[in-house]
């Protein structure tokens, strides 16, 4: 279940941003009613956001006139960068982790991110009204169904929308996520050195859709690519928790090469090292996205990179929609790229 941002703390990032974007030309921040209204809050909670910032010295109350934005707290450049709001998921979950891949994006294109969180109201208004922020476009990760109403909202305002993930690339701009191309990738590098059982390690709860009875995830196209190529049906779907077990049980047994994300490297050679088990010598390991190389150490890791392609696709959004203003559909499908390592032991020689 996701969490969600304390009232206090939505209105105070919101009032925050409005201090740090201020040019001078407007210095006067949104009265009470009106932040009540669109963060669906009371009174009180308002007036203590801005209590705290008057406090801080970036406000400053005027009696009979309103809260205004210190102008000795604006934060000035010498020129102003767009700015892109970054939601994830429902929107909603303020711990949810930034996307790292928007973060470079932005940079090398010389924007700014935000991150923006749905306000405490079912009213895609309300949204819409922090958006006017000085918010250039919107960038949303792998929304869930329930943002439907969010998209399709900022969608009619003609803001700039980029959807990173499957599922809307006929409504809204989007860059894919090549999970089916990424299975057979990974299917056709694996049999080509040697390896015919693979463990595909996850540490998915039970609700993820990449399993290997869905035809459009990574494990699901492997499976198939395996079956073709093998004549073998894929039974090397394992959670960690699985996977510790059976090792301690009965060991590796016919699976020769390990296959995980790499978030999920740390606790995987945690297990291998307690059960006696190398890293290529006895298994091969192969990650999607870029390990950290403190966990093979005098090892080059083998593995699929999925991010330098998408991220330029994310760059090219930037400078035809935000830079340039573009009103043309963009679909990417990014290119994922196996780099080879000493993780991955060749065994047909």
């Amino acid at each position: 279940m996701a969490t969600v941002m304390p009232e206090y703390m939505r209105v105070r990032k919101y009032l925050y941003n409005l201090i740090s974007k201020c040019d001078g030309s407007d210095l006067r921040i949104p009265p009470e009613n009106e932040l009540t209204r669109i963060f669906g809050v009371s009174r009180v909670t308002v007036r203590g956001a801005i209590r705290g910032l008057v406090e801080d010295n970036l406000l400053i109350t005027r009696r009979g006139l309103g809260t205004f934005i210190n102008p000795d707290a604006q934060l000035r450049h010498s020129i102003q960068f767009p700015t892109i709001a970054v939601l994830k998921g429902d929107g909603r979950n303020v711990f949810a982790a930034s996307d790292p891949r928007i973060s470079i994006a932005a940079k090398q294109t010389a924007v700014n991110e935000e991150q923006v969180f749905i306000p405490n109201s079912d009213a895609p208004e309300r949204l819409l009204e922090i958006l006017q922020n000085n918010i250039a476009g919107v960038i949303w990760s792998t929304p869930t169904p329930s943002a439907r109403p969010y998209l399709d909202a900022i969608h009619k305002t003609g803001t700039p929308l980029l959807i990173l993930g499957n599922g809307f690339e006929n409504e809204f701009d989007s860059i894919r996520d090549a999970k089916a191309e990424r299975g057979i990738q990974l299917a056709d590098y694996v049999t080509e050195h040697g390896h015919k059982h693979i463990l595909y390690l996850h540490n998915y709860d039970s609700d993820q859709i990449d399993r290997p009875d869905a035809p459009e995830t990574t494990s699901g196209t492997l499976a198939r690519r395996l079956l073709e190529i093998t004549g073998e049906p894929f039974d090397g779907f394992m959670s960690l928790t699985d996977f510790e077990r059976m090792l301690c049980a009965s060991g590796l047994g016919k699976y020769t090469l390990l296959y995980s994300d790499a978030g999920n490297v740390r606790p995987v050679m945690d297990i291998l090292k307690k059960n006696a088990v190398r890293v290529p010598e006895n298994v091969s390991y192969l990650c999607a996205w870029k390990p950290a190389q403190i966990f093979f150490p005098g090892l080059t890791p083998a593995y699929i990179d999925c991010d330098t392609d998408e991220i330029s696709c994310i760059n090219d959004w930037i400078l035809k929609k935000i830079i340039g203003h573009g009103d043309e559909p963009f679909l990417r499908t990014p290119r994922s790229t196996i780099h080879d390592g000493d993780t991955v032991k060749n065994i047909n020689s």
